[in-house]
């Protein structure tokens, strides 16, 4: 046999036993399974993170991803039921209640992953699906680690220890910074006193977190923010922690002791430490943080309506805003409308719109002002203390507060910012009054405050008669309910009256009468003002 020819044989062979005695290791296989209708461009942000996972992961967590997985993407909340009906093989009323609280969820058995992309609060579509595919697969990633022994695992840092890789993977991809996805969790943690306690999501099932969601006690929050404490007491890598924590699962080892061994804190001193950490994050004043985009300072007024109204609330309330309040300000329509689209999960056709006639526009923990629309210290000070009701009303109560009586949050919110723009000296409450008056007059607005009880309603009505006219409707009405009341009987309707079951219950125990009877009240007010005709 020629020698060359022999040589490359033998070659051949030692290369395929050096192979066979050093394998390589598969990465694992992620399918995309798309429902009908799901959106093609969200489509590709699924598969964006599908292509970078395993990347990141080996990057961040010195770990390769094996498992096969399939990701079953829904655009709806129903095929997302239907999905956990089939694939996850859950009882059908099961599916359709998880339906309802969660945006994904992970088999620990079947290797399967469901992907909803339609939550109702959802306001920035791209960023939801990036967040909740890295969310899921990290989960399969910790049933890998853990050989799928994940039921006497702490179910905070399963949860937290997720979403914080998810955060990673999406800075990774250049979305979100962890900074950002770091000052969000605290924004939604200050802006509540009814979180959930640490050592109720240590150890429990899914049904106990599904009804801390459901009571709005934001146990995913409070998991991250506890992640992010753990990060601050653990020397060395935290990821190389959590990784060797959700290894240790598997073994026989107790799990407060796997704790302490990965991160060097007894797990009962953590949660004790970590309840007061928070507890003291949940007291601090919110900070005011302003981008100002052009050739002009609106920053002194902007500064001036944060800090009285702050103030305010503090005076009449014994409270104010926790959350930091990141205000970015735009200095016309046009771009107003194109940082709408960009940063605020808004179309283009819809931000243009949104551009003719807001003077500001909030999602969440971002807040967009519009100088076109507020060209003096007056406007720029009474939006301002608007944007901070609305802040406070969120932070003080629970959202189902407000069911069914939209025209009183919004009452609410002009009310208080005509006070406060007196109390900042720069415009009398009477002028306001007297312009709400004259503009109601002027408009012959033929609604009554039964028509402005949901979200749906008061946009029906602002597209109507336009939003000055329906402004100023409520804050009329907003502003008998005071003078009937006292301003310390809005307190009680913040604070005491969340506990009762429904909004109606609760504005008879602040105000001492029913939205009904109020309404007559109301009515009468306004024929007195000649501003109805008698019947």
């Amino acid at each position: 046999m020629n020698q060359k020819i022999l040589v490359k044989r033998i070659s051949f062979v030692l290369l395929l036993l050096i192979l066979i005695s050093f394998p390589s290791v598969a990465f694992g296989a992620v399918t995309v399974m798309p429902e009908p209708n799901t959106d093609p461009e969200l489509l590709e942000v699924v598969q964006k993170v599908v292509d970078s996972f395993n990347e990141i992961v080996e990057k961040k967590l010195n770990q390769t991803f094996t498992r096969d997985i399939k990701i079953f993407v829904c655009p709806d909340r129903d095929s997302y039921a239907k999905v956990l009906e089939k694939e996850f093989e859950l009882v059908k009323e099961v599916a359709e209640r998880r339906a309802k609280f969660s945006d994904g969820m992970a088999s620990v058995k079947k290797n399967i992953v469901a992907i909803n992309l339609d939550p109702d609060d959802i306001y920035d579509p791209e960023y939801h699906a990036y967040y909740t595919t890295a969310h899921e697969l990290a989960h399969q990633l910790q049933f890998q680690l853990s050989s799928n022994q994940m039921n006497k695992t702490l179910y905070w840092l399963v949860e937290g220890a997720a979403d914080f890789l998810a955060a990673q993977i999406v800075e990774e991809i250049g979305y979100q910074s962890l900074i950002d996805w770091k000052n969000f969790q605290f924004y939604i943690f200050r802006n509540t006193s009814n979180y959930v306690m640490p050592n109720q999501i240590t150890y429990i099932p899914f049904d106990t977190w599904e009804k801390f969601i459901e009571d709005q006690k934001y146990p995913y929050q409070v998991s991250n923010l506890m992640v992010f404490y753990l990060v601050s007491k653990t020397k060395g890598n935290i990821n190389e922690a959590i990784v060797d924590y959700f290894k240790l699962t598997a073994g026989d080892g107790e799990d407060s002791a796997n704790f302490e061994k990965c991160f060097g804190i007894k797990h009962q001193v953590f949660l004790s430490d970590v309840s007061e950490w928070l507890a003291q994050s949940n007291r601090v004043l919110g900070k005011l943080f302003l981008d100002s985009k052009g050739n002009f300072d609106p920053i002194p007024a902007i500064s001036e309506g944060f800090y009285r109204s702050q103030e305010f609330f503090q005076d009449n309330y014994g409270a104010y805003v926790r959350s930091n309040q990141k205000i970015d300000i735009a200095p016309e329509r046009y771009s107003f409308a194109m940082e709408l689209s960009k940063g605020f999960g808004v179309t283009r056709a819809e931000a243009g719109k949104i551009g003719m006639g807001h003077s500001w526009w909030s999602n969440k923990n971002k807040i967009l002002m519009n100088l076109d629309l507020l060209s003096d210290c007056k406007s720029r000070v009474f939006n301002t203390a608007m944007m901070m009701t609305s802040q406070f009303q969120n932070q003080q109560s629970k959202a189902k507060l407000w069911d069914n009586i939209t025209w009183f949050k919004r009452g609410m919110a002009h009310l208080f910012a005509a006070l406060i723009t007196e109390q900042a000296e720069v415009n009398t409450f009477e002028f306001y009054h007297d312009s709400w008056l004259k503009e109601v007059k002027e408009k012959e607005v033929p609604i009554i405050l039964s028509d402005l009880r949901s979200e749906a309603e008061w946009d029906q009505a602002v597209e109507k008669y336009g939003v000055s006219a329906i402004n100023s409707y409520t804050a009329l009405a907003t502003q008998l309910l005071m003078e009937r009341n006292e301003l310390a009987s809005f307190s009680v309707w913040l604070s005491g009256a969340s506990k009762c079951r429904s909004s109606n219950e609760a504005f008879i125990t602040a105000f001492k009468i029913s939205p009904e009877d109020f309404e007559i009240e109301y009515i009468k007010y306004l024929q007195i003002k000649k501003l109805l005709p008698l019947d």
